[in-house]
């Protein structure tokens, strides 16, 4: 954890690919009483990320249970963005976090392989030519 002196002295800890997942969050209402204003992450950035950090996860049970949790929330919303039409938001958000890097691909490509059947479905009709091939990233990790 990490000192937050801003929070009184209360610690916190730090969430890897921060910066990715509150860019331009979405404002929405939080149904309590009359109703709450939040600002969330974007779906198709909070689903991208998803997938990215279920590939971080420890190896241990808790870890285990905590990705198959990250991929099922990843390929829920993939699924749901694609059928709400929002294909356009989610390939921007997938670009976005492709082109940061060879650390960030692995990652994605990481969790892409352990992704749900329809989450892999809904993604592909997104991204079109630019999903991964599969069969390849899964013949590259059999080498490693």
């Amino acid at each position: 954890p990490s000192p937050m002196p801003a929070l009184g002295g209360a610690s916190a800890e730090n969430l890897r690919f921060l910066d990715y997942l509150i860019y331009e969050p979405v404002r929405t209402v939080l149904l309590f009483r009359e109703g709450v204003n939040i600002l969330v992450p974007a779906p198709e950035r909070y689903a991208v990320h998803k997938l990215i950090v279920s590939s971080r996860r420890l190896t241990d049970t808790l870890g285990r249970v905590k990705a198959d949790k990250d991929l099922a929330q990843a390929s829920l919303l993939f699924q749901a963005l694609v059928e709400t039409r929002h294909d356009s938001e989610l390939t921007d958000a997938w670009a976005e976090a492709w082109d940061r890097g060879d650390a960030w691909k692995e990652a994605i490509c990481n969790g892409l392989l352990r992704l749900p059947h329809n989450g892999v479905e809904a993604l592909g009709k997104a991204l079109g030519s630019e999903m991964p091939d599969l069969e390849k990233l899964r013949a590259e990790t059999r080498l490693r």
